[in-house]
């Protein structure tokens, strides 16, 4: 679990956000951002 949550705040911060906790609170309501730091599209 602890790799996978490394991972997360990895692409989190590679995408160029600073602050993990309130990106990951925006994640779970904009599948677009989630979309975007997975490198797998633009947000809209």
């Amino acid at each position: 679990m602890a790799t996978l949550r490394n991972l997360a705040i990895g692409l989190i911060r590679q995408a160029g956000y600073t602050k993990i906790a309130a990106t990951i609170r925006k994640i779970k309501y904009d599948t677009a951002l989630l979309i975007a730091i997975l490198g797998l599209g633009t947000p809209s």
